[in-house]
């Protein structure tokens, strides 16, 4: 099969732009020629994987997103990206002599360009929420597209916003059947977890962690909206000094200045990367976002989740019934109940810790971006 110029189109946020440089670097394995539409930080990631960037036009619309307090300004800021990214791409595309594009099915911009393109496209969807009712009647579903199709020069739609992002021809899913919230039709795959990040090795410190002790890994290095920073700050407290009174290593990826003193068992750390130390990890603990629980759950991790808000209460509730999860809510949580709940999970004779490596078996049998690569391949073939 000679080689394919393709372009692949993920949504801006980071946790969507790590998944879609894992297929990038299959495709570019396979040998063929890929280009990365993102913004300018992902660029060096981009080439890093052997990607050519493409910048996205308006690239401090992260900004308008996660600096959002209400609904209303969340779709404002979804829209204005669709509004300048798809003509855009559009016109990438047109001129670019490409074969075939690859989108994450939340980038509704990037999904209506290459669908107006008439090239073979599929479509990536990274967590189970989007067949939720949440995900399908959620924000991105409220936002007005039929100006943005008819400028296109497609024609109207009658699905919902999200379900126009679901590429006709295949639409890739980041996990395994048994977290589906409904039947899929045959043309969806599952692939499970999509995990990449920069090869980096842990630093001296990170290294002599979790030898003589469990270690743990507190992934609280985002947070869904500005509106949530006095929730978060009260999560990061309650984890800090909880897990100080258990006999445990702990790194907390937290990004703010934490302002009472740091139990000696506890590191802040918001610069380590996930990947160097989830190898060595016997618990994580996260809001229930899906890119962080499928790290988990490929490493055979149990969970422990706290959601605040967005999807990670469906992420949370599928953890629990997958038998990996155990969720203390944002209500009831307090440093006695997080340390508690973390005992409790650290025990080897817990049910969620043989559960969680039932569940790493199975999904890593799926393929991941290896699988995404030989199907976006014969797509275009």
């Amino acid at each position: 099969m000679r080689p394919q110029r393709i372009l692949i189109a993920p949504w801006l946020l980071p946790s969507h732009v790590m998944p879609h440089l894992a297929i990038a670097e299959a495709l570019v394995r396979r040998g063929h020629r890929v280009s990365f539409y993102a913004e300018p930080a992902a660029a060096k990631n981009a080439r890093l994987v052997g990607c050519t960037p493409i910048e996205v036009p308006e690239g401090n619309v992260l900004r308008r997103l996660f600096g959002a307090t209400t609904t209303a300004h969340f779709v404002g800021g979804l829209d204005y990206l669709n509004q300048r990214v798809a003509p855009h791409l559009a016109r990438v595309l047109a001129r670019g002599r490409f074969d075939g594009v690859v989108v994450d099915c939340m980038h509704l911009g990037a999904a209506l360009a290459a669908q107006a393109s008439g090239l073979p496209w599929a479509s990536v969807a990274l967590t189970p929420s989007l067949l939720s009712p949440m995900g399908r009647k959620g924000a991105q579903n409220q936002l007005p597209n039929l100006a943005l199709r008819k400028k296109l020069g497609l024609p109207p739609s009658e699905t919902g916003s999200l379900e126009q992002g679901n590429s006709p021809l295949l639409h890739l899913l980041a996990w395994s059947d048994e977290f589906d919230l409904r039947a899929t039709p045959k043309s969806w795959v599952h692939l499970g977890p999509l995990n990449w990040e920069i090869p980096t090795p842990p630093p001296a410190w990170a290294r002599k962690l979790g030898k003589k002790r469990p270690l743990v890994l507190v992934a609280l290095s985002t947070f869904p909206l500005d509106a949530l920073e006095d929730a978060n700050r009260w999560y990061a407290h309650c984890c800090i000094q909880g897990l100080g009174t258990l006999p445990v290593d702990a790194v907390v990826t937290y990004a703010d200045q934490y302002p009472e003193e740091v139990p000696g068992n506890v590191r802040i750390d918001a610069e380590i990367r996930h990947s160097q130390i989830l190898p060595r990890a016997s618990l994580l603990i996260s809001q229930g976002g899906w890119g962080i629980l499928s790290r988990a759950m490929a490493r055979g991790i149990p969970a422990l989740t706290v959601p605040m808000a967005m999807d990670q209460a469906v992420g949370a509730r599928l953890a629990r019934k997958a038998g990996f999860g155990h969720t203390v809510a944002l209500a009831r949580l307090s440093p006695k109940a997080l340390a508690n709940a973390a005992a409790r999970l650290l025990d080897d004779r817990c049910p969620e810790r043989r559960a969680a490596t039932g569940v790493a078996r199975k999904v890593l049998k799926l393929g991941g971006a290896r699988q995404a690569a030989r199907l976006v391949s014969e797509l275009l073939r």
